[in-house]
């Protein structure tokens, strides 16, 4: 039989790591350099220091600009919710 104790961590772990992911796919990281960058950039993963915005729009309202070859269109084509998605 397999005790609770062995089962706590990994449920705690497991719970942990879906709750960060998710919170960072929403995330918009504004560089140091002024650039907004959307989960679509291709420098998303690589920014490291940032200001974090909840919107495009919120992070380009504070000043911010986005990086060459990332349109405000593609990045709200992403963010439509699906049908499936608004119920």
């Amino acid at each position: 039989m397999v005790s609770v104790s062995r089962i706590t961590p990994l449920f705690v772990f497991i719970i942990a790591l879906s709750v960060n992911v998710t919170a960072n796919a929403s995330v918009i990281k504004m560089s140091n350099s002024g650039l907004c960058h959307p989960p679509q950039s291709s420098w998303y993963d690589r920014t490291k220091n940032y200001q974090p915005f909840d919107s495009l729009e919120a992070c380009l309202n504070s000043g911010g600009e986005l990086p060459k070859g990332v349109s405000q269109a593609s990045v709200k084509d992403v963010q439509k919710p699906s049908p499936e998605q608004r119920d």
